[in-house]
């Protein structure tokens, strides 16, 4: 972790030590990200939400590590920068994180109006992510080519994430998997195409079209969840989550291969300075 902060502190051109106490100080308070946001640049507030989410303890990529405490950063920041944090999540290593902070969205004590005034635009921003990924997976599928994790994370009917990432239409509580058919839903009228009706119900086909092209691009994933479910042999190439080793006794556990340096140049580093430009 140590040289890990070393590099990024030099990407940033700030100290180690400056980082690191912000590191902390964040992990230990969320609203920290506050003060952070009104002192230093974009950059930085990307780079010091990653720094939370990424666990070092044991270097499992794929391991949840301090995800809570990095969600509950991105849910004070929204209050801020809504627009910002819609760019982090767009180039989010972790799919599940914007279920899961969904979830963590609709579990605020607050009432429904408050939630659905503060929080509807970038609830359905982050429909739009999720729907644009699967879109774009559902295509490299047709083509024979790789497609991202998100098939892994998204729910079958009835199940935790479809139960508890709901949202609002016309005031009323929607399912996760109607409320993400929806959106891409439309009408036909004479010679026109239209939105589909907030009043009309997701028919029973658009479900099963959901259902088939999820379970299509879960088996191009391969997942070792749906290996051990069918009792499939374990092969030295597949990735398997230290968690899951250990649950199911597996000796294997490849780490997942990925260039940190450059995905904190091309996707934090590299992008954004809307904010740079504008007010800051």
């Amino acid at each position: 972790m140590k040289n890990f902060i070393k590099s990024l502190a030099n990407k940033l051109e700030v100290s180690e030590l400056l980082l690191y106490n912000d590191y902390i100080n964040l992990i230990e308070n969320p609203e920290v990200i506050k003060t952070i946001y009104d002192e230093k640049s974009e950059e930085y507030v990307k780079c010091i939400l990653f720094l939370v989410r990424i666990p070092f303890k044991d270097n499992k990529l794929f391991f949840d590590g301090l995800r809570d405490k990095y969600l509950n950063a991105l849910l004070v920041l929204a209050n801020i920068d809504e627009y910002l944090v819609v760019t982090i999540l767009e180039n989010t290593l972790y799919w599940r994180d914007l279920f899961s902070l969904w979830v963590k969205i609709n579990k605020l004590s607050i009432c429904k109006e408050e939630k659905i005034e503060k929080y509807d635009k970038l609830i359905r921003n982050i429909r739009t992510i999720l729907n644009n990924q699967r879109a774009t997976d559902l295509i490299n599928y047709k083509n024979n080519e790789n497609i991202s994790l998100l098939a892994k994370y998204c729910p079958s009917e009835k199940s935790y994430f479809d139960k508890e990432a709901y949202w609002y239409n016309e005031g009323k509580k929607e399912s996760n998997i109607s409320f993400m058919i929806r959106q891409n839903m439309s009408k036909i009228s004479g010679y026109k195409k239209h939105d589909f009706p907030d009043n009309m119900l997701i028919p029973f086909s658009a479900k099963k079209q959901w259902r088939q092209e999820n379970a299509m691009l879960k088996e191009k994933l391969n997942i070792i969840e749906r290996k051990l479910c069918k009792k499939e042999s374990i092969e030295p190439s597949d990735y398997v989550p230290k968690k899951c080793a250990k649950k199911n006794s597996i000796d294997v556990c490849i780490d997942l291969k990925l260039d940190i340096c450059k995905y904190i140049e091309d996707l934090i580093i590299g992008k954004s300075t809307y904010r740079n430009q504008s007010n800051h």
